[in-house]
């Protein structure tokens, strides 16, 4: 395979980093940032070269994924943290604004500072299929309406 391949196969998810990963010199930062695109970041962070997991590399996998920490080098893990807790409100409803499918947000952990019966409701008028991203206690049946109502309206 040629790098334009391989870069390819990243953004499309579908190298096989156990049985046939990229040879050894062909796998960049770029190739890397690439794969980290697909629904799983964390579990494909584990699989790129220790000597690849930078900042940017690791920021990629963990901006969605909390499950990519134990993956991120340590000397990183702090910054990326604080990092995260300065994400704001407006930028995860940003980020959050263009899912379109239920069942995408799986992976996707909301800061706890987040979780606010304000922002939950700002986030599924925005988008109402980011109701599964809202924790079961903070569900109201409001919220379900407005949910529901936004949802609707796209269809």
């Amino acid at each position: 395979m040629t790098y334009e391949d391989w870069l390819l196969a990243a953004a499309t998810g579908w190298i096989d980093w156990d049985n046939n990963p990229p040879p050894r010199e062909m796998i960049t930062e770029e190739l890397c940032l690439d794969a980290l695109h697909g629904n799983m970041p964390g579990f494909e962070l584990k699989k790129i070269p220790v000597e690849l997991r930078s900042a940017e590399v690791c920021w990629a996998a963990f901006y969605n994924d909390d499950d990519a920490l134990p993956f991120i080098p340590e000397k990183l893990r702090e910054e990326l943290l604080a990092r995260k807790d300065a994400i704001t409100e407006k930028q995860w409803l940003d980020t959050l604004s263009w899912y379109d499918e239920p069942g995408n947000y799986y992976y996707i952990k909301l800061t706890k500072k987040l979780l606010t019966p304000e922002f939950c409701l700002a986030m599924v008028k925005l988008n109402g299929n980011t109701l599964e991203l809202v924790p079961q206690e903070l569900r109201t049946p409001e919220l379900a309406a407005a949910a529901h109502l936004e949802v609707c309206r796209k269809i």
